[in-house]
């Protein structure tokens, strides 16, 4: 990633609805990989085998996986809303201050 990053949020309903989205289609992939890699842990339950061992493997690498995406968007989720809120509060911030301004020349 560059040294240099920059956001600034043009929208803040944009910004809002897009986080919103992004946070709902993040919980829906946790929920269908936890529930595809339990699959595949839990074939050995009824099977066994050299194939059934790969394919629980592969259900307990899904579910890791799984978790580290989640958090990894969940972490860039947290970020932007982040500054989103720093944003709203430094407009906010700049108002007052222009309006006492405005009233001292006023």
């Amino acid at each position: 990633m560059a040294n240099d990053v920059q956001i600034s949020v043009k929208d803040e309903a944009s910004a809002r609805a897009w986080l919103s989205n992004v946070v709902l289609l993040n919980e829906d992939y946790q929920t269908a990989m936890q529930e595809a890699g339990q699959t595949l842990e839990d074939m050995e339950n009824f099977a066994e085998g050299t194939v059934v061992d790969d394919f629980v493997d592969l259900g307990s690498k899904i579910l890791n996986a799984a978790k580290s995406t989640y958090e990894a968007i969940n972490s860039i989720a947290k970020t932007v809303d982040t500054v989103i809120n720093k944003t709203k509060d430094f407009v906010s911030e700049a108002a007052g201050v222009i309006g006492k301004v405005i009233s001292i020349f006023g």
